[in-house]
């Protein structure tokens, strides 16, 4: 147990020669350990572990530790084997490590950040860790890394590992994970987790820049794809009442970057009417595969009278909810003079363009707010409209040749044969010397 805990130090003092022995002015050495060795003491140690619980509680520490500040890859590595080792073997020692741990599927090293995924991932199917919700966030986080291996095992635990152990976990935590994404913590029912700074940065991918936002986009997307047609009619509630709502009556600060990330969801195909209602045909057909004739026929009309529900109350929360509450937000941005505003007014415009009647109900009720509209409608289109024109100025079309200059008709007749030679004629009408 010594030596393993001597190998362990990144360095050992050596003791002084012989021959300068009880010299004042003699300094001690200090050897380096190889990054190798100490990667297996910490191996050796963690066999110890196993096999005496005391030595775990005190080693425990020491291996997070290492996690967070060792520079060498193979030493990180044994240690995340290590640990997850001894979460089997005294989960309740362990448990609170956890979060600890899966910073290393952030590590620098693709091979650190595999092993730490594919063994929490096996930790969490044999349900000696429990899905939470910054555990779920850190996987969500790792589908977009660099390394394809490590997104496919992140894929494999959300979509396989997952709905085994808590089906409605990513629906539940949906809006929760555009706040999360975005470091906003201004919600009174979301983000509400304690996180250090080095958490934070590890795991980030806030801000407009554009790479920033394609790996939050690849998040939603996913996250949508994995939820069925009732689910994603609850999303479409819930981010209108619950988030734009409190920002259209500012009870809570209007966040540029949750805002503009919720706008451009709900203008997805994915939230339409005629979207849900083919996902709940595709569901239905799914599920009648393996049913008899009497059995399809409930289920088609089961499935008919569903939609017919699911279509009036989604035209009814259009003219109800969503539309006063675009039109409040509309005025509140106007009030901050806010550049997010032409962002609503697009949004605005698609809602109005797909949901006509609702939206005509609406405007007839308050005559200013529909002239009001309407020109700010025309106003938007006509900027579009410019924009568009700019561009195709600015970048002319591949296709368009422009002649250098105009030709001059000559005034002497010309004969049907060409007296020109061209370069290649003159070429081949040049006759090389033969050898002699």
């Amino acid at each position: 147990m010594t030596l393993v805990q001597a190998l362990i130090a990144s360095s050992v003092t050596t003791a002084a020669d012989e021959s300068t022995i009880g010299l004042r002015s003699t300094p001690s050495k200090k050897a380096q350990i190889p990054a190798l060795v100490r990667a297996h003491a910490f191996a050796t140690l963690g066999k110890m572990c196993l096999i005496d619980e005391a030595l775990a509680k005190k080693s425990v520490p020491l291996f997070i530790r290492e996690i967070e500040k060792s520079s060498d890859e193979s030493v990180r590595n044994n240690v995340v084997i290590v640990m997850c080792d001894l979460c089997v073997k005294y989960t309740s020692v362990v448990d609170r490590y956890i979060a600890k741990i899966s910073e290393s599927m952030c590590d620098k090293s693709p091979l650190v950040r595999r092993n730490a995924l594919s063994l929490l991932t096996q930790v969490i199917a044999e349900d000696f860790v429990k899905w939470k919700p910054l555990i779920l966030f850190r996987f969500l986080f790792k589908l977009t890394d660099q390394c394809e291996v490590v997104s496919k095992y992140a894929e494999y635990a959300l979509c396989v590992v997952l709905p085994r152990k808590n089906p409605t976990l990513l629906f539940n935590h949906m809006i929760d994970a555009i706040f999360v994404f975005n470091r906003c913590s201004s919600h009174p029912s979301h983000n509400n987790y304690l996180q250090s700074e080095r958490e934070l940065s590890l795991f980030n991918c806030s801000g407009p820049s554009p790479e920033q936002i394609a790996r939050r986009f690849q998040i939603y997307k996913f996250l949508l794809h994995q939820l069925s047609s009732e689910q994603i009619l609850d999303l479409h509630v819930r981010l209108h009442s619950d988030v734009l709502g409190m920002f259209a009556d500012e009870s809570i600060p209007i966040h540029a970057d949750v805002l503009t990330d919720i706008l451009n969801m709900l203008s997805w195909p994915q939230f339409k009417l005629r979207s849900i209602t083919n996902v709940i045909h595709n569901e239905q057909n799914h599920a009648m595969n393996d049913m008899n004739e009497e059995e399809q026929e409930v289920t088609t009309k089961v499935g008919s009278i569903q939609g017919k529900l699911i279509e009036g109350f989604l035209k009814k929360h259009i003219s109800e909810v969503v539309i006063p509450i675009i039109v409040e937000l509309k005025r509140t941005l106007e009030k901050k003079r806010s550049p997010l505003l032409r962002q609503v007014m697009l949004y605005l415009q698609l809602i109005m363009s797909e949901y006509k009647n609702e939206s005509s109900n609406f405007l007839i009720q308050d005559k200013q707010t529909a002239k009001e509209i309407e020109f700010d409608l025309k106003r938007i289109s006509a900027q579009k409209e410019a924009h568009l024109v700019n561009r195709r100025i600015s970048t002319p079309s591949s296709t368009t040749k422009v002649p250098f200059c105009t030709p001059v008709r000559s005034p002497y007749p010309t004969s049907n044969t060409n007296t020109m030679m061209t370069p290649s004629r003159r070429r081949s009408s040049v006759t090389r010397p033969t050898p002699s």
